[in-house]
C-alpha cells in the first residue's frame, strides 16, 4: 500500500505529515538548534557565581535573588559572627570561586567584597543590586 507523505520546512522546525492505513493524519516534527548569541563573560561569571546578598534580612525578605545566599555586610564586619565561613562553605571551601556580591546602591556590597578580599577570596565581583544582575 503506498503511504503519501507532505513535507513542510517552517525555519526551525520541519514536519512531516502523513496518513497511517486509517485515515488518520500523524505529524513528526523536528527542531533546528538555533545559532544563539554567544554569551557574555559577565553571564558566564553570573552563572557560576554565588550571588551574595549583604543587605538587611528585612530586605532580604523584601525581595530575593533565587539561590542567593544572604550574609548582612555588617556581619562580614564583624570578626566573629561566621560570616565568612557561611560564605566559604557555601563555595564548598573555594577561596577562588566566583561570587556575585550585590545590595541596594552598591556601597554595601563595595565593602563586603573588600572584606572577602581581605580574607584571600580571590574571584569576587562587586554587582551593585539586584536590576543590574537581572
Amino acid at each position: 500500500q503506498s503511504l503519501e507523505i507532505e513535507y513542510q520546512n517552517y525555519g526551525v522546525q520541519q514536519s512531516l505529515f502523513f496518513q497511517d492505513p486509517d485515515g488518520n493524519e500523524l505529524e513528526v516534527t523536528t527542531w533546528e538548534e538555533l545559532d544563539r548569541p554567544e554569551e557574555s563573560d559577565e553571564g558566564a561569571f553570573l552563572r557560576k557565581a554565588l550571588l551574595l546578598d549583604v543587605r538587611t534580612s528585612q530586605e532580604f525578605q523584601q525581595v530575593a535573588l533565587p539561590k542567593s545566599l544572604l550574609v548582612p555586610h555588617t556581619e562580614l564586619l564583624e570578626k566573629d559572627s561566621g560570616a565568612i565561613e557561611r560564605v566559604l562553605d557555601a563555595v564548598e571551601g573555594d577561596k577562588n570561586a566566583e561570587i556575585a556580591v550585590y545590595c541596594a546602591a552598591g556601597v554595601r556590597s563595595a565593602t563586603a567584597k573588600a572584606v572577602l578580599d581581605s580574607h584571600g577570596f580571590t574571584n569576587v565581583q562587586n554587582w551593585v543590586n539586584i536590576e543590574k544582575i537581572v
